[in-house]
């Protein structure tokens, strides 16, 4: 029979092992949730949200100039045509300069942005008759306006993506550019009808 003492430090031994097994089962276990996919794109739009932003503000200024080519005061009637052309060209000039000068900070292509759609104003100062700009002025402006265009938008397009590495996010994150680039370009087209209206009026009394 062993001896009375190493009997209760067995028994005792057992007791508390079975109150740490109780006690280890009544706590909860903790594990990470897999985010949903409505969290993954907000965590996907937060890192890119510069550049989605940066293309939706410079397509809306670039869309939303288009309509108003008519409107720059000039005695040289096919203004409107040749601005239209220097558009197209300019701005896909600018497309290849990113090989040149390349941006790779978020903030910068968002103020680039903003200086653009900023630059709308100077422009319809001239519409308006403040500026007195001839057609050269007026070519120069709108070649300048349009070369940032291309620059800014590819610089966007190229940087966003590069961030992420699985195909999954670079998918997301043209998604999202693509659909910043349709909003805008729908923003910008309802804005310039009613702001034609205006300058319709302004333009008219002006010339009064």
């Amino acid at each position: 029979r062993p001896p009375s003492g190493r009997s209760t430090s067995r028994g005792g031994g057992r007791s508390s092992m079975g109150k740490e097994r109780k006690e280890s089962s009544l706590q909860p276990q903790s594990y990470e949730e897999e985010p949903s996919e409505l969290e993954k794109d907000w965590m996907i739009f937060k890192q890119v949200a510069p550049c989605v932003i940066a293309i939706f503000l410079n397509i809306f200024a670039s869309v939303f100039l288009l309509p108003f080519y008519p409107f720059f005061p000039s005695a040289w009637r096919r203004l409107p045509q040749i601005l239209f052309f220097t558009k197209l060209v300019c701005d896909t000039l600018g497309r290849p300069l990113t090989l040149i000068f390349p941006l790779r900070n978020q903030i910068a292509i968002l103020i680039l942005s903003v200086l653009r759609v900023g630059s709308l104003f100077v422009f319809f100062l001239d519409m308006l008759g403040y500026l007195d700009w001839d057609a050269l002025s007026t070519v120069l402006c709108v070649g300048v306006f349009s070369l940032a265009s291309g620059f800014v938008g590819t610089s966007a397009y190229q940087f966003a993506p590069a961030q992420f590495d699985s195909s999954f996010e670079k998918t997301q994150v043209a998604n999202m550019l693509n659909l910043s680039f349709h909003f805008a370009v729908g923003a910008a087209l309802l804005s310039s009808a009613f702001v034609t209206n205006w300058l319709n009026e302004k333009t008219t009394f002006h010339a009064g």
